[in-house]
């Protein structure tokens, strides 16, 4: 969490410094592409000297990792000092002012981040299909509770790790449950969510249902998802989880360990053969996958325990 301290008294002027104008030096680790979200997993140096850094060109997440250290963020001559632990959330704004950043870690280890770039016409879409006016401004700084943006930070790092990478439809649902997020519980004039209220009607469940199974091999889109219920993507993803228990990811990935599971029953198919039939295309990312869902390792699957 980042814990702020009280302001420091200082006649630091942003006008008047001649700071570096450039970003924090980082080391990449891994990134993540998709049609309305960068995710970018970081190493951070232990010391920062000061840099001024101008407003981002879309809304941004800085999800703190591993390590701790101490910020210090002066704005408008005003200076603040966080505490920023692992699971601290930060949020940057097209709309916030240029500000000095500096850091140094408080203990020996990795500091490592995720940051989070969001397509702003994606918070623009959210809103607008659940609001009467389109126009989202973001509150810029540090999420003090933020327990989903911190949760998806994490999944999508360890996914980034993985060398499968990340699925597409859990990076697409991922951007929209961002988005949702933003806009409901951290823009200027947070409001409650919208009460989920139904569910999808039984053909539509049928189609998208039918679909699925045609697809397994291969990518499945959020729009594409989306454009059989004949919703948007934000309205798709809350009555698809009233409909069936489970997000869209979490559905096809479902679907994909059943279809694997029959043919590794059925057929004499390398495991490498069966990964790539039900979308994987990495064979030791599909195995670990499936022990996780089925409790077993595919070569494993449909032999007797022993000394049954």
């Amino acid at each position: 969490m980042f814990h702020p301290a009280q302001p420091e008294p200082t006649t630091l002027s942003l006008e008047s410094t001649a700071l570096p104008r450039e970003r924090a030096p980082t080391r990449l680790l891994a990134q993540y592409q998709g049609a309305h979200l960068t995710a970018q997993l970081q190493i951070k140096p232990a010391t920062l000297a000061p840099v001024l850094l101008e407003p981002v060109g879309h809304p941004q997440l800085i999800v703190h990792l591993t390590g701790a250290m101490q910020l210090t963020l002066t704005r408008a001559g005003e200076r603040r000092r966080y505490q920023s632990l692992p699971g601290s959330v930060y949020v940057n704004t097209p709309q916030q002012l240029p500000y000095e950043l500096a850091w140094r870690a408080q203990a020996a280890g990795t500091i490592q981040t995720i940051q989070l770039d969001l397509d702003q016409e994606l918070l623009q879409q959210t809103a607008a299909a659940g609001l009467p006016a389109a126009h989202v401004e973001l509150q810029a700084g540090p999420c003090i509770e933020a327990p989903l943006l911190r949760q998806l930070g994490y999944s999508l790092a360890a996914m980034l790790q993985d060398p499968g990478g990340v699925a597409p439809l859990y990076g697409q649902t991922v951007a929209h449950m961002l988005a949702t997020q933003l806009v409901y519980q951290h823009s200027a004039q947070p409001r409650p969510l919208p009460t989920s209220r139904g569910k999808l009607a039984p053909e539509r469940l049928r189609q998208i249902q039918e679909y699925v199974q045609s697809a397994l091999a291969e990518p499945i889109d959020l729009t594409q998802l989306a454009a059989i219920a004949c919703l948007s993507p934000f309205h798709f993803c809350r009555l698809f989880k009233q409909s069936t228990g489970l997000s869209p990811h979490q559905y096809v990935v479902a679907q994909r360990m059943q279809r694997a599971q029959d043919l590794l029953q059925h057929s004499r198919l390398p495991i490498a053969h069966v990964a790539r039939a039900v979308g994987y295309h990495h064979a030791g990312h599909f195995a670990r996958l499936f022990q996780r869902h089925c409790g077993v390792r595919p070569t494993e699957w449909g032999k007797p325990a022993p000394g049954a």
